[in-house]
């Protein structure tokens, strides 16, 4: 009898831990699933933040644009960040509407920077030379020269290899193969595809000026791409032109490297204020000496960085605008449907040569609201990379 009584309590026992047990791993099944419903809520909301978010970018740049136009109706011409616009929310004394929302906003001036276009053969030798005098620590203007020739060869129209550059022959020989576009350059990493700027295993010593041989960018690279735009038209600013140019333009004139340096960081006393409001200052006519560069003193294209964000969502807004044609209206900066963005050039196949570069005419009905800036280029939530 308590044989019959054991067993009856066992098999109670056994049935109980196993009720338990699917108990237990219920538990632990609907907290999984419970986990990923809130990830999945989460997700999904991101998106719907986004476009909120997307609103209060365009917003912000709208406050950055109203901030320069007003100093430009005031002064009359943009010189500096130093004037007082370099923190346009600041000045605006403007911020998000939402509680938890934040902006950001960062202003360059790239008409510090030297067009490409309008770079003389003469000066990139002496540019390249310089960068090459860095690595080996002697300097010899002849040294620039085979990059200048396979740039110019990689650009011009014909087949007649220069000095030391190469032609088609060369980079179809290349595995893999392809073939330069023989058009102006229209983004800075179309130097990896030319002779000379990439690293080349069967001439270490002539390659390598702007990517190593891992095909990591090299200082000298970064240099290049700081100094050198492919949308300014307009004269080089030297209020806003960094130090590597500046020294570049001064040449072995240390002493007028120094004061011009003193001035824009406002320790010459002397100065009124930390920038030049012409460019025919006495004190810049050794920099028009030694280099075929024009230079100016007024910023007339913005690059705009607009970040927005709430907790773990954010929305960025790359802007760049040319100030300089608002005698005939431009175009209101309003979000619109995104858009497929051109990729960057790939020199492996035969291009469509484009002149327009996005300068196209304007919208007759945008001309009549007068906008002080018109767009170069905008991208949404990526790199304004060129």
């Amino acid at each position: 009898m308590r044989t019959v009584l054991a067993k009856a309590r066992h098999r109670k026992g056994s049935v109980l831990i196993f009720v338990l047990a699917i108990i237990v791993l219920l538990s632990v099944l609907a907290m999984r699933l419970l986990e990923e419903t809130v990830r999945e809520m989460e997700h999904v909301s991101q998106f719907h933040r986004r476009d909120d978010l997307r609103l209060q970018a365009y917003s912000a740049l709208e406050v950055a644009l109203g901030v320069l136009e007003e100093w430009k109706m005031v002064e009359g011409q943009l010189f500096s960040p130093s004037q007082g616009w370099a923190n346009p929310l600041s000045y605006a004394e403007i911020q998000s509407p939402e509680p938890g929302v934040k902006w950001e906003v960062r202003i360059e001036d790239e008409t510090g920077k030297i067009p490409f276009g309008s770079f003389k053969e003469e000066d990139l030798v002496v540019l390249f030379a310089l960068m090459v005098k860095e690595e080996d620590g002697l300097f010899n203007e002849r040294d620039g020269e085979p990059f200048v020739d396979c740039l110019l060869d990689w650009q011009d129209k014909d087949d007649d290899e220069r000095d030391d550059g190469v032609e088609e022959d060369y980079y179809e020989d290349l595995e893999p193969s392809y073939f330069p576009p023989n058009d102006k350059l229209t983004s800075f990493e179309e130097f990896r595809h030319i002779k000379g700027f990439s690293y080349d295993l069967d001439d270490p010593d002539g390659s390598g000026l702007f990517f190593d041989e891992l095909g990591n960018q090299t200082s000298n690279f970064r240099h290049f791409r700081s100094t050198v735009s492919f949308h300014n038209g307009y004269p080089v600013n030297i209020n806003t032109a960094p130090d590597y140019l500046l020294r570049f333009l001064c040449g072995d004139d240390d002493r007028a490297y120094e004061e011009i340096l003193d001035i824009l960081s406002g320790k010459d006393l002397s100065a009124s204020e930390p920038f030049f409001r012409n460019s025919n200052d006495s004190k810049l006519s050794s920099l028009r000496k030694n280099r075929s560069i024009e230079l100016g003193a007024e910023c007339k294209i913005f690059r705009i960085h607009v970040t927005v964000s709430k907790g773990p969502s954010n929305f960025r807004l790359h802007a760049l605008l040319d100030s300089g044609r608002s005698s005939s209206g431009g175009t209101a900066v309003t979000p619109r449907p995104a858009s497929s963005v051109p990729s960057a050039r790939i020199p492996n196949t035969r291009t469509s040569k484009s002149k327009n570069r996005g300068r196209g005419p304007l919208d007759p009905n945008f001309s009549k609201l007068q906008y002080p800036f018109r767009i170069i280029a905008l991208r949404e939530n990526e790199n304004l990379v060129d």
